[in-house]
C-alpha cells in the first residue's frame, strides 16, 4: 500500500512539473473599420482611407505605392492594397479593395487590428 501511494505521489510531483512552459497566447485580431462604397464613390473611399490613415498616425503613403495583388476571375477582378501599421503591442492593417465586377465596380475599405501576445 505504501508503494502504491508513494508511486501515485510521483505520478502527481511528474505531471504538476510538466506544465510549466504553457504555450505563449495567440494574438487576437478583430476589424476596427469596415465600409462599402458604390461605383460612383471612389474619391469618397481614398478621402476616407487617408483620414484614417491620419487617425491613426500612418504616414500617407501614395496609394499606387501600396503593395498588393489582382485577382481575376470569370466575373471581373480585385484589386487589393494593403498597408500595416507595427508596433510593439498593436499592429494595424489598411486594406483598400477595388471591385470591378462584369455589370458594376464597388470599393470597400477595412482597418484590421492585431493585437500582439506580451
Amino acid at each position: 500500500m505504501k508503494k502504491l501511494i508513494f508511486i501515485l505521489l510521483f505520478f502527481l510531483l511528474v505531471a504538476s512539473k510538466c506544465d510549466k512552459n504553457p504555450e505563449p497566447p495567440a494574438s487576437i485580431a478583430s476589424y476596427v473599420y469596415e465600409q462599402t462604397y458604390g461605383i460612383n464613390e471612389e474619391q469618397e473611399s481614398i478621402r476616407d482611407l487617408f483620414i484614417l490613415l491620419h487617425n491613426y498616425s500612418q504616414d500617407s503613403i501614395p496609394l499606387e505605392k501600396w503593395p498588393g495583388f489582382i485577382g481575376t476571375n470569370d466575373n471581373g477582378m480585385i484589386v487589393q492594397q494593403m498597408l500595416t501599421k507595427y508596433s510593439d503591442s498593436i499592429n494595424y492593417i489598411f486594406i483598400y479593395n477595388i471591385y470591378k465586377l462584369t455589370d458594376t465596380t464597388f470599393y470597400d475599405i477595412k482597418v484590421r487590428k492585431i493585437i500582439l501576445p506580451k
